[in-house]
């Protein structure tokens, strides 16, 4: 219980620190919100430009014909022995 309080108590004098340094040093604190901000944007670019490249890299893989959850020869069999608009559905 006294650590909740403690933990608390410096979490209320750091945030009530933090406003009272930014009102009596504006320019000091839009320089350091401009600072992190374009430092929050390089990093979002970074990882967009990572996963758009790891996207690209799954999607230019082709399986082999076959390998899918169902097989093709499989599909191919079945075709003939089912209905004409279920087979349609069916074939790739």
């Amino acid at each position: 219980m006294v650590k909740l309080i403690v933990l608390i108590l410096g979490l209320a004098i750091g945030f009530g620190g933090g406003v009272w340094w930014g009102h009596k040093n504006p320019e000091a604190a839009a320089k350091l919100s401009a600072e992190e901000e374009r430092r929050v944007i390089e990093a979002s670019i970074a990882l967009n430009k990572k996963m758009q490249a790891t996207l690209d890299k799954l999607q230019n893989k082709t399986p082999a014909p076959g390998s899918g959850f169902v097989g093709s020869s499989w599909l191919s069999f079945q075709n003939k022995r089912l209905p004409r608009w279920i087979a349609g559905v069916i074939s790739p």
